[in-house]
């Protein structure tokens, strides 16, 4: 039986999601969840739950502004579709054509990585976030020094031989954008798509928001309580990751957006968008054994529902057991998610039936409720079958989330006693780790002190933010493990999944038994870097 996908059809349907989306908000714990529905390129529902912050209570509205973090990569690339239909760039021509981009440590990946690479998260490159972002979402990396950090970028893999996702490359496209088009990337934006498509609300910089109807960034406590966390702006339009996730909109700005990307899909002449078909194409398989699509274009993910894979870019990740519409027609998805700073967000696009979701939160909580709220959304808009019972799926999810850190303490545990097992624990002298040791091409430092009680603690890029304290492993090694859930969460400690991004492995020099060097595996998957000694602390 054919499924009707009238408006006032689809409508009724979501309407009687209300209490799911409730559920869910409150599974997450999600101080406010804020959704926009467009179908056959109408706005046919919104719904503000929640409040802009906990300590005014000021309830949201669809004008009300959230951080969209990783949804600005689709603004970027659609800045660079209009320079590629202006004959200033080519998809397929190499970065380096023009600006100054290459790579000492695979130079192939310097000499032909195209933009369309770049933008398809198919360099090759380690995203190594952790060398830009810190805790407390405070940037360790300056702007000034992008080019020269992404030239010592190690790869994961081959030029073009698989997708890993890199905010560094969507921050080498601002830089492209300002140079082609003389002229900063924000202004650009600002100039050739947020003003013709009338998003009077939309701004790439929190100092420049229109009013204080501005949704504040939280976390949850270990009493599942929301905690207000300090204003941020890590992504800011000047910033190293502008480009890559500093945008800030409404759902209001956001319906319209998706409108033009949808009416761009369909017939571009009339868009200030252009070069749309070839940015929401199939560029990089995400899976490589999938029946169905999932995909990577320029700025937004592919998939086909049925899909394993839908969520893989949320803080939920790929639902491998709550697949929606296995027993419905097929049906091709846009999307993207983004998640930074206690600002969780998320676009569905369907070309199809000229639909869109979009799903913006201001928790980083327990699982993401903008993608659960997002799918759910979808199954009712389509009535796929079976029903996945997203109320049940969040809540186990945010047990997952919540027990993170007890996990991390297990294996941290474990690997220490064994660690202790092989390498012993000989008496050592604390002090022998105090030093400066820097990465010169990754552009960090280390700087480990001792207090006068013995303590030692570590200052990463000189940045007063960046400190940690150190306690010992076993061998030669240094861990530092926040001591409690609410200083990992607090502190956010977002890009940190596996016990050794906690522990630093110092190496000495065999005749001496001086400390030289210490490595330190800041990404999971590829092998520790390594920083030298070139002197006393500071």
């Amino acid at each position: 039986m054919a499924v009707d996908l009238s408006i006032e059809a689809v409508r009724s349907r979501i309407d009687a999601l209300s209490p799911i989306l409730d559920q869910i908000q409150d599974n997450t714990r999600t101080a406010s969840i804020n959704i926009g529905v467009l179908h056959y390129g109408e706005v046919i529902y919104t719904r503000s739950s929640g409040v802009r912050d906990i300590k005014s209570q000021e309830p949201v509205d669809s004008n009300t502004m959230y951080l969209l973090c990783s949804l600005s990569k689709g603004f970027t690339a659609c800045c660079c579709g209009i320079l590629v239909e202006e004959g200033k760039l080519s998809w397929t021509e190499p970065l380096k054509t023009y600006i100054p981009f290459r790579n000492h440590v695979d130079p192939v990946i310097g000499e032909r990585a195209t933009v369309q690479d770049a933008l398809s998260h198919n360099t090759g490159l380690a995203h190594l976030d952790l060398t830009w972002l810190g805790v407390e979402c405070d940037y360790v990396a300056d702007i000034k020094d992008l080019l020269d950090i992404v030239s010592h970028l190690p790869p994961i893999h081959d030029l073009r031989s698989g997708y890993h996702y890199n905010n560094y490359m969507f921050a080498v496209a601002g830089k492209l954008i300002e140079k082609q088009a003389g002229r900063p990337w924000y202004e650009f934006l600002k100039e050739r798509i947020l003003e013709p498509l009338d998003m009077r609300r939309t701004r790439t910089n929190r100092a420049a928001l229109p009013d204080q109807n501005c949704a504040e960034p939280h976390v949850v406590f270990d009493d599942y309580s929301l905690h207000q966390q300090k204003p941020v702006d890590v992504a800011a339009d000047d910033t190293l990751m502008g480009s890559a996730g500093g945008v800030w909109s409404c759902v209001s700005d956001m319906m319209k957006w998706a409108k033009a990307l949808l009416d761009a899909m369909h017939n571009e002449s009339s868009s200030p968008l252009k070069q749309v078909s070839t940015i929401v194409s199939h560029k990089t398989n995400i899976t490589k054994s999938s029946i169905g699509e999932n995909t990577y274009g320029l700025g937004f993910a592919r998939a086909t529902i049925p899909s394993t894979e839908l969520g893989m870019i949320s803080l939920n990740g790929p639902q491998r057991e709550h697949v929606i519409g296995q027993a419905s027609q097929p049906r091709l998805i846009l999307y993207h998610n983004g998640g930074q700073s206690g600002y969780l967000t998320a676009i569905y696009i369907f070309p199809e039936t000229e639909s869109a979701i979009v799903v913006l939160g201001n928790s980083y909580g327990l699982g993401d409720g903008t993608d659960w709220s997002a799918q759910a959304i979808t199954q009712a808009m389509f009535d796929l079958q079976p029903q996945v019972d997203f109320a049940e799926a969040s809540r186990d999810r945010a047990k997952v989330e919540y027990e993170r850190y007890d996990r991390l303490v297990t294996e941290f545990e474990f690997y220490r006693q064994e660690a202790e097992k092989k390498e012993g624990s000989p008496a050592v002298d604390l002090g022998d780790y105090v030093g400066r040791f820097e990465n010169p091409g990754l552009k960090m430092t280390l700087d480990i002190k001792q207090d006068d009680s013995g303590v030692l603690r570590m200052i990463v890029n000189d940045v007063a933010s960046q400190h940690h304290d150190l306690r010992y492993f076993a061998g030669n090694k240094l861990g530092f493990l926040p001591a409690s859930r609410e200083e990992l969460i607090l502190r956010e400690f977002i890009d940190w999944f596996q016990w050794d991004q906690f522990v630093l492995d110092f190496e000495r020099e065999e005749e001496s038994g001086a400390v030289v060097s210490v490595a330190w595996a800041m990404q999971v998957g590829l092998p520790p870097l390594h920083f030298h000694k070139v002197g006393h602390s500071k």
